[in-house]
């Protein structure tokens, strides 16, 4: 699978639980310190967050990347 494909795979994973606890897209970005629409568009698929920021947002809502990636070169499930 691409970069891409996996990157989406994560990012509707990362909006599951944002629904699920019952976060705005501004509580979001105001705990991570960036804008709504910048937000918007890392939700999307319409820009890619840097590493960095994809580890803030993911640890902010309580969700291991590193999980996800061992998953996912593993075959798992993410």
């Amino acid at each position: 699978m691409s970069w891409q494909s996996e990157y989406m795979k994560l990012t509707g994973r990362l909006l599951r639980r944002r629904g699920e606890l019952g976060l705005s897209q501004l509580d979001l970005a105001l705990t991570l310190g960036i804008g709504v629409a910048t937000l918007q568009r890392h939700e999307s698929g319409r820009a890619e967050p840097s590493a960095m920021h994809l580890f803030r947002w993911a640890a902010a809502l309580g969700i291991s990347i590193t999980s996800h990636v061992i998953a996912t070169s593993e075959g798992g499930a993410s």
